[in-house]
């Protein structure tokens, strides 16, 4: 239980695939960090919708930028690169 936290469901902004070649079909969430006064955007590939929430293990999560409006400007292929990171981060 200690390598999960949990987030409300709102926090998160997408949920996806890569599909960029060389990264497979990775399901990625995009989200807000609840705990971070920044509100910092981060990527996660290891989560689990539990009704209103969500519960993501924190060996498969990485940093993406500091707020909505750069996460707005991120290329598709940054975004799905930092989840494919996160996934080989969990996976080690």
């Amino acid at each position: 239980m200690g390598d999960f936290i949990e987030i409300p469901a709102d926090n998160v902004i997408e949920e996806s695939i890569t599909e960029s070649p060389g990264y497979g079909s990775k399901p990625y969430l995009v989200y807000l960090s609840p705990d971070d006064s920044r509100q910092k955007i981060r990527v996660n590939t290891y989560f689990l919708p539990q009704g209103g929430n969500v519960r993501l293990c924190v060996c498969y999560d990485r940093g993406l930028c500091n707020t909505l409006e750069e996460y707005r400007r991120l290329p598709l292929s940054y975004i799905e690169s930092m989840a494919y990171g996160s996934w080989m981060d969990g996976a080690r």
